[in-house]
């Protein structure tokens, strides 16, 4: 079982060609016991209405459970979209991989920055 995850969508948008690759990756994650799971975004250039709902719904999944879900690299364009949705206090915030790891790790307690 590993501690951590990490999933880094496809560049460009996150959208309705992401969602089940996405969903599906949450849940086999959370069947094999991860706690811990991040979104990496950073070549993701803009997030639409159905890339705000499949993030809803993942981190739904993993908090039901106890986990985190996190994002890390968010681009200013995707950073606005997910605040205007009122959903960016839902999730832990890295600035990159890195921060992540480090904190998983025990490395780093800093795990939350604001912009």
């Amino acid at each position: 079982m590993a501690l951590q995850q990490i999933f880094e969508p496809n560049p460009g948008i996150l959208g309705t060609s992401v969602a089940p690759e996405l969903l599906y990756w949450v849940s086999s994650n959370l069947e094999a016991g991860t706690t811990f799971l991040l979104i990496d975004l950073k070549n993701t250039t803009r997030v639409d209405s159905s890339g705000l709902g499949t993030l809803m719904i993942a981190y739904n999944r993993v908090r039901r459970v106890g986990g985190t879900l996190a994002l890390c690299s968010l681009h200013p364009d995707v950073r606005l979209s997910i605040e205007r949705a009122g959903l960016l206090e839902k999730f832990d915030l890295y600035t990159d991989r890195r921060e992540f790891e480090n904190f998983v790790s025990g490395d780093d307690d800093l795990h939350r920055y604001a912009l």
